[in-house]
């Protein structure tokens, strides 16, 4: 009789147990990187690491009251529940007028309560732009948290697509103001390469960017920053690639349209390859050092333009729009060949503390239930 009591304990402890980890995730998921997810067609790849954070967010977290009797503190469970991996991907797809993104996610613990608090916080509505083809963020399997949405290349005539956009080998159309532009972008992208990614995350930084310009993604990446801005990418793009050297005049400021021109057409298009990690300096730093290979014969000219125009600009703007400070140089690297850059963020922890606070309220309201149950299983692993 007291085996057939202590083996119906046993179904049911096991039971609750599955119904538990089902609703929770509080068991170790397993290690799964973004390149599973990542075709050869995610030519832009931005992978942050936030366990190599983790000293540094521990800081910009705020204050708690009193601890909780039963349960983990807010911040114990945050770090409990932070992720080894995120990462975003994007690719390009001419003919469907999209930009295709996936936002991935791999959970160490907790991964169906993120994904709940995340989907009843309805946080990716709030990036403009997207259009999420997912239901919201979503548990494939444990250690795997995914989203995908689309994003509409930017609104164009057919002719500024032909125009501007890197092409797939498309009939040649003769349209007098467009049969040069037409022939020299096939010059640049003759064919859609579908071969691996010339240039990979090495995983050795807290964050990284990288993208293979083989199919003109430099835009792909462009694109995809303006929409979570709320910019108009055109306009970032003459902001950033200022054409007054390209067209030769000096008095009036050029158009955006004749901006755009020089951008799309001399300077992207000479982008080989795009990478840049980041290592913290201190709590309000960031140390960012950038790799941009570009045809040896154009690499004086494009460090001296990305020098005085690109950068300043971009440092102009980050002051306007988010009190950060970006300080540095860049220049064209004879030994390596390639144009190497370092710069340094700073003004970053108000802006982090604001995240942080932000991020750390989806996790307050979890009830009794789960704090009982997270208490229990700490014990039960000690």
């Amino acid at each position: 009789m007291c085996a057939f009591v202590l083996i119906g304990l046993l179904l049911t402890a096991s039971l609750c147990y599955c119904i538990i980890e089902q609703r929770y995730g509080l068991s170790l998921a397993p290690q799964i990187s973004h390149e599973q997810y990542a075709d050869n067609e995610c030519r832009v790849r931005l992978v942050v690491r936030p366990e190599l954070l983790l000293p540094y967010l521990e800081h910009y977290l705020p204050e708690e009251g009193k601890a909780p009797m039963i349960g983990p503190s807010t911040s114990e469970l945050f770090r409990r529940l932070l992720p080894r991996e995120i990462a975003l991907l994007a690719r390009s797809d001419l003919p469907s007028d999209k930009i295709y993104l996936t936002l991935f996610a791999n959970e160490k613990y907790g991964g169906p309560y993120i994904q709940t608090q995340i989907n009843n916080a309805n946080v990716l509505a709030s990036v403009p732009g997207v259009q999420w083809t997912s239901k919201g963020l979503e548990l494939r399997e444990r250690g795997t948290l995914v989203a995908e949405g689309t994003l509409a290349l930017p609104a164009s005539s057919e002719e500024r697509e032909m125009e501007y956009w890197p092409v797939y080998e498309r009939k040649m159309v003769m349209r007098d103001s467009l049969w040069v532009t037409e022939n020299r972008l096939l010059e640049y992208w003759p064919n859609r390469v579908e071969a691996p990614p010339s240039v990979i995350i090495s995983g050795e930084h807290f964050a990284e960017l990288v993208v293979d310009n083989t199919n003109g993604d430099v835009l792909t990446l462009l694109a995809v920053s303006a929409a979570f801005l709320g910019e108009d990418w055109s306009k970032a793009v003459c902001f950033l690639f200022p054409a007054i050297g390209f067209i030769g005049r000096f008095g009036t400021p050029p158009t955006c349209e004749e901006a755009l021109k020089g951008a799309l057409l001399v300077f992207i298009p000479n982008i080989t390859t795009f990478h840049m990690h980041a290592e913290y300096y201190d709590y309000n730093s960031v140390v960012l050092s950038l790799a941009i290979e570009v045809p040896i014969k154009d690499g004086p000219q494009l460090a001296s333009f990305f020098s005085w125009a690109t950068f300043p600009r971009l440092g102009s703007w980050l002051q306007e729009n988010y009190n950060l400070v970006l300080e540095g140089a860049i220049h064209w690297d004879e030994t390596e060949e390639v144009i190497v850059g370092t710069y340094t963020l700073s003004g970053i922890e108000p802006l982090l503390k604001d995240i942080l606070s932000a991020t750390t309220t989806l996790f307050e309201d979890r009830g009794p239930l789960f704090d009982m149950l997270y208490s229990v299983n700490t014990v039960v692993k000690q």
